[in-house]
């Protein structure tokens, strides 16, 4: 059987100071990039609008009406080819016509225990948020590793400043364990790549003379003659493997790159995605990542992990 829907992909982020007008106006740019009814939204929220998170959350259900959100509290988040890091910001990814289930799971850490096949089933995609406090992940990923097929899990834990993340689950607002939401495999693919970054050169302008490298065509040496462009990183060769897609989910430990350098190839990192995501790119800064190894789910660190939605081309149910 084949869905007669077409999903369609938006993403944004806002750093307006003031919650409230950050709130309507990542609610207004989704609401005005996509038609018909959201079907799945995911929530990043920094900085001091985490205390505004429930009127942020009550906000998006009144005006956007997603039949599922998820969200999650950090330091840092994406939106577009934007990079908002230690400060006030919000980014909403939304799509119409995709299937999603959320759900919340407890873990060891807190006492209690959601064994995963409780809400994912074998061979299934999920994006798992948690707090790093009081979710043990590992257990959790063991667990969902028995099932066969594997489902994939990509994810991250929220990197909130000085204390808990809180996760989103549609209206819920949870101070513990982890929100996921699971999405048909069918439309999206996960990439999960650990790599050591060459430096950039610190004088040459990052955006200006370096722009999507992996593109054929691209003048590599800034008009210097002298290459400027490390070879291409093993997140490049992913993206060009698995082609380009609608929109993407983006989650990458950036606060644990300590120098210059390593920050502007992170930027390189996001500006990379965005481009193969037709710029409908939304997603946080982690405090560790969750994605595959090979095809075992594991906790990752220093990791881009990427959550791609393809094309439609008529997907089976």
């Amino acid at each position: 059987m084949f869905s007669d829907q077409r999903p369609d992909y938006a993403a944004t982020a806002s750093s307006h100071a003031n919650p409230a007008a950050a709130t309507a106006e990542v609610i207004g740019h989704i609401t005005e990039s996509l038609d018909g009814p959201i079907s799945v939204a995911a929530l990043f929220v920094s900085g001091h609008h985490a205390k505004s998170l429930p009127q942020i959350v009550e906000a998006i259900h009144a005006l956007a009406v997603p039949d599922v959100l998820i969200g999650i509290t950090s330091n840092g988040v994406f939106g577009g080819s934007q990079r908002l890091i230690d400060t006030d910001a919000i980014a909403l990814w939304a799509a119409t016509g995709l299937k999603a289930r959320a759900f919340h799971a407890e873990s060891p850490l807190t006492g209690d225990v959601s064994p995963p096949q409780s809400h994912i089933s074998a061979g299934e995609r999920v994006l798992l948020l948690a707090d790093p406090y009081t979710f043990d992940a590992h257990p959790y990923l063991s667990a969902a590793n028995t099932l066969r097929p594997r489902p994939s899990i990509v994810g991250g834990f929220g990197a909130a400043p000085g204390g808990l993340s809180s996760v989103v689950v549609n209206d819920e607002i949870h101070s513990s364990g982890a929100a996921g939401v699971v999405i048909s495999p069918h439309l999206s693919t996960v990439l999960s790549v650990t790599e050591t970054h060459q430096p950039l050169p610190p004088e040459k302008p990052l955006f200006d003379e370096i722009l999507a490298p992996f593109v054929d065509g691209i003048d590599r040496t800034g008009g210097s003659g002298d290459e400027i462009i490390p070879k291409p990183s093993e997140l490049e060769r992913r993206m060009l493997a698995c082609g380009s897609g609608q929109s993407a989910l983006f989650l990458t430990s950036i606060t644990n790159c300590q120098t210059t350098a390593e920050r502007r190839a992170r930027d390189l990192d996001i500006h990379l995605v965005s481009e193969h995501a037709s710029g409908q790119v939304a997603g946080m800064v982690t405090a560790g990542e969750f994605g595959p190894v090979g095809n075992i789910n594991a906790i990752r660190s220093l990791s881009a992990n990427v959550l791609m939605f393809h094309h439609f081309r008529g997907v089976a149910d």
